[in-house]
């Protein structure tokens, strides 16, 4: 469990923010909610990134990074960069998965000041998070990307886990493996 201090109505109030699955659930559905609602398929992370005050570059990274999230000292928009040569799948995981860094850290740090000069980069490590936070921004990206009440719908209407990983626009390991978190099946 992580806390922040959160400024409520000019008072300073301390909340309880949960790294954890229902958490990276609820903040990505929101996020969807407020940001791409009526959009449809498949959510674009670069566009929410974007709407969130942050840019998004592709660029050469080194070869154990797949992006990389960068605060900057000047106040300057916080930037996302992801892996160029990556699979475009992949690049949308990436930045779906930094998106969910970017909101931990405004959950953490409304105020902005633990963040400035910070980089938090995806790395084959991530896959495997054992870090909470790096466990809440890969639930989190999966969310956005793939958001279960759009999944439970296409498993209702008895589409494959190959089709549905087309339709959300990620890997087939992705899709298998948030069908298997939300406890479902396909035929």
């Amino acid at each position: 469990m992580w806390q922040a201090a959160v400024n409520k109505g000019g008072s300073a109030t301390l909340a309880t923010f949960r790294l954890n699955r229902e958490t990276a659930e609820r903040e990505a559905e929101q996020l969807i909610d407020s940001e791409w609602s009526g959009r449809g398929l498949p959510v674009d992370p670069v566009y929410i990134a974007r709407r969130l005050g942050a840019e998004v570059y592709e660029m050469a990274l080194q070869d154990e990074v797949d992006a990389m999230l960068k605060y900057f000292e000047d106040g300057a928009a916080p930037s996302i960069f992801v892996r160029a040569d990556s699979a475009p799948v992949r690049q949308r995981f990436s930045i779906a998965h930094e998106v969910g860094h970017l909101i931990l850290n405004q959950r953490l740090d409304p105020s902005g000041d633990l963040t400035k000069s910070d980089v938090f980069y995806r790395n084959p490590d991530s896959q495997t998070a054992k870090k909470p936070e790096e466990m809440f921004a890969n639930q989190f990206g999966a969310a956005l990307l793939m958001p279960r009440r759009f999944v439970r719908t296409l498993v209702n209407d008895g589409k494959s886990d190959i089709v549905m990983a087309n339709d959300f626009k990620v890997s087939l390991q992705s899709m298998t493996h948030r069908l298997s978190n939300l406890g479902l099946t396909t035929v």
